[in-house]
């Protein structure tokens, strides 16, 4: 039966391999484990059955706010990365060159 552990331990899990993540595959990854058909977070939801209707409401709240930031904190890191590194290689304005 599914738990609140089991969630927190996803959760954990997650925060602990996105702030490993360097390129947009390793992060598209990440999103396939979490998010994808087969993904930790969906088969969760796939789980509320299982529980009893009385604690659908809570399991289920936490689940979908862990999807929710799950998503949101991929989209932030996607753009991370697709800006690219900043202009460090420019030299600064107030040098000759």
């Amino acid at each position: 039966m599914l738990t609140i552990e089991q969630i927190d331990s996803i959760d954990k899990e997650f925060e602990d391999r996105l702030g490993q993540v360097q390129d947009a595959q390793a992060l598209e990854t990440l999103r396939v484990e979490f998010l994808g058909k087969k993904g930790k977070l969906t088969l969760l939801l796939r789980e509320l059955g299982t529980i009893p209707t009385e604690d659908r409401l809570v399991f289920g709240k936490r689940i979908n706010d862990l999807k929710n930031h799950a998503e949101s904190q991929i989209t932030e890191y996607s753009s991370k990365l697709t800006s690219g590194p900043s202009k460090k290689s420019e030299a600064p304005a107030n040098l000759p060159l």
